[in-house]
């Protein structure tokens, strides 16, 4: 995502979330309520943690 940001010149990556958060489908509203927190009011967890290895899917909020 980064590399094509560069190519076009423009833009920037302003939030990533896992979809086990953000598309929660059993009523589990405190995952939800963690994605909507980050997109409503910016509340972020540390930068660098997508670099560690894991499921892109579970990536915290």
């Amino acid at each position: 995502m980064r590399s094509q940001i560069c190519r076009a010149g423009q833009g920037r990556i302003a939030s990533l979330i896992g979809r086990y958060y953000a598309m929660d489908r059993d009523n589990r509203w405190d995952r939800v309520e963690q994605a909507y927190d980050l997109l409503t009011l910016g509340q972020r967890r540390i930068p660098g943690r997508y670099r560690r290895r894991g499921s892109a899917g579970r990536l915290r909020p």
